[in-house]
């Protein structure tokens, strides 16, 4: 006890020694022994001394911060609001007449007739064509993934099976066109004197007449198009690497060793250049012009349709509205709008008399629709029973395969039992 009171009464003198101002607040405190320290050590410049001390009003600091991180949200705010954004690009576009939907439609048009017009002179492109009726008629390929008069879905086996047949009579007919125009330019090099030139040629003419006609009823879809002009790019960019290495091989300053050798190596260039000629249908010159028309060709109906798709932007966003608050995002409504307004004017035809937004607004609907009802269905299909357990079904398989095999079997007795069984 004696022990104890001698510590508190220690630790009481301790405090009453201490002044009362150590207990004030730190910017008191500060102000306090400033006025302790001799006035010339106070005109150093201590910005200076410190370049990385903030100097100044303590509440003048904190305003100024406070105004940076406002203007600082503020642009956050401007920039994280796409919708905004996508709205105020939007309005830029103006909108379009049906004089002017005309006209567009009318560019779309010339600029794919081009791109037809080229590749329906170029023997491989044909040769693409006839492989593809080959698959087609081998059941490589189905209907629907060639031409462009079957939707993707909501067609009868019925309708897939007319087309198939049309589209391989077109096919087919292409065929025997090519083979004439060949056996035709076969007469036109032998210059046969009895058969004059003109009339050679006017014959070699309509029937790139009448395989054009062909080719536009198929009506291919632009997957295949596009992968008929690739290969054409293909050839292209083949052949002028082969040039390229004639170029680089030019006998000059050079040894007779290396002449020969050089010589060597450019005959084997061109032979294989002469190859690819012959196997293309084409020159390296008229390969180079004919890709040059389709990319010209291209790029018309390209920028056409960026022009159509931004002028009907308005007619998007106002069905996606109608569509909120059902299971997706208003961009994602928006994304989904745009894909079948780009399908809408894939398949605008103008000289039916309707205006593109009637016909759109059909495109757009099913897109937003379809994309809203895809999350139910994935969830059914996404994992079928078979995946589950594949060894019993596929042994389940196997034993109906062999059942009907045995029905078809020469026991006719025993059909007949099973079948009166299973009928009763």
């Amino acid at each position: 006890m004696e022990k104890n009171r001698k510590k508190r009464n220690k630790e009481k003198s301790l405090k009453e020694r201490v002044p009362k101002r150590s207990y004030r607040s730190e910017s008191r405190q500060g102000r306090d022994e400033d006025a302790l320290i001799p006035s010339d050590e106070l005109d150093v410049d201590v910005a200076s001394e410190f370049p990385g001390l903030k100097v100044g009003d303590e509440n003048v600091q904190a305003r100024e911060e406070e105004g940076v991180v406002e203007h600082e949200l503020e642009t956050l705010g401007k920039v994280a609001d796409p919708i905004g954004i996508y709205l105020k690009e939007m309005g830029s576009f103006p909108l379009l007449t049906r004089e002017g939907e005309v006209e567009i439609a009318k560019r779309i048009k010339r600029g794919q007739q081009e791109v037809l017009s080229v590749v329906i002179n170029c023997p491989v492109a044909i040769r693409e064509v006839i492989n593809l009726g080959i698959a087609l008629r081998a059941g490589r390929v189905e209907i629907r993934e060639v031409t462009n008069e079957i939707d993707d879905d909501g067609a009868t086996v019925e309708e897939e099976r007319v087309q198939k047949k049309r589209v391989l009579s077109l096919i087919n007919k292409l065929q025997r066109g090519e083979e004439r125009i060949r056996i035709l330019r076969g007469e036109l090099r032998l210059r046969n004197k009895e058969v004059p030139k003109k009339r050679i040629q006017e014959k070699i003419l309509k029937k790139r007449t009448k395989i054009f006609d062909a080719f536009q009823r198929i009506n291919l879809r632009e997957k295949q198009i596009n992968r008929i002009l690739k290969k054409l790019k293909q050839w292209n960019i083949w052949m002028e690497k082969a040039l390229w290495e004639m170029k680089k091989y030019e006998k000059v300053g050079m040894k007779p060793k290396d002449l020969e050798e050089m010589g060597r190596i450019a005959r084997n260039v061109k032979k294989k250049v002469g190859r690819m000629e012959v196997e293309c249908g084409l020159s390296s010159n008229q390969i180079k012009e004919t890709v040059r028309a389709i990319e010209k060709g291209e790029a018309e109906a390209k920028d056409a349709k960026s022009e159509m798709v931004k002028a009907n932007l308005r007619l998007v966003i106002s069905i996606a509205r109608r569509y909120l608050n059902r299971g997706l995002q208003f961009l994602d409504l928006i994304q989904e709008g745009n894909i079948g307004l780009m399908k809408a004017v894939d398949k605008f035809e103008y000289q039916r008399g309707y205006k593109f937004g009637t016909y759109a607004t059909w495109w757009v609907r099913q897109a937003i629709t379809r994309a809203i009802a895809e999350p139910w269905f994935s969830r059914w299909e996404e994992n079928p029973l078979w995946r589950k357990s594949p060894r019993k079904w596929g042994c389940l398989w196997t034993r109906c395969r062999k059942f009907l095999r045995w029905l078809k079997g020469p026991f006719r007795s025993k059909r007949l039992l099973v079948r009166k069984r299973m009928a009763g």
